[in-house]
């Protein structure tokens, strides 16, 4: 085709791995960049890239990685990075359930063994309480 034929050269490789890497931060900043790290974005372009190269040079022109090729290399990117922090983010969601859950376990606990400890009808009530209370009578 015409524009695998153009006469210049592709940009650099670490050129296009510096751009495709500031796309991917300015698109999924919006979706908590936080939750995936630069080295992760690196693998993910060097892994996109990696059957487009040989000799560290881009096998297509410049007119061929403009037109073509730069996009779909961005749209794949986009959406590994999509669904990383969409994992990431069930597995937080997972997280702060189970969380939620113990919590509300251990304060139930909590509750009922106040309650049986505290009820009229328990041995600390019956024996430790009554005798400390009845000391403290006897010194007043």
């Amino acid at each position: 085709m015409f524009i695998y034929q153009s006469n210049i050269p592709a940009p650099s490789l670490d050129e296009i791995k510096m751009n495709l890497n500031n796309t991917a931060k300015q698109l999924s900043y919006r979706k908590t960049y936080s939750w995936i790290k630069n080295d992760e974005i690196n693998k993910i372009i060097d892994d996109l890239l990696e059957p487009h190269c040989s000799d560290n040079q881009l096998d297509y022109s410049y007119a061929a990685w403009h037109l073509s090729l730069k996009n779909d290399v961005e749209i794949i990117l986009l959406d590994k990075c999509s669904l990383i922090i969409n994992n990431r983010r069930i597995k937080r969601m997972r997280q702060l359930k189970a969380l939620f859950k113990l919590t509300f376990i251990l304060i139930s606990l909590h509750n009922r063994a106040k309650e049986r400890i505290y009820h009229p009808d328990s041995l600390f009530v019956n024996n430790v309480l009554k005798n400390h209370f009845n000391n403290l009578c006897i010194k007043l």
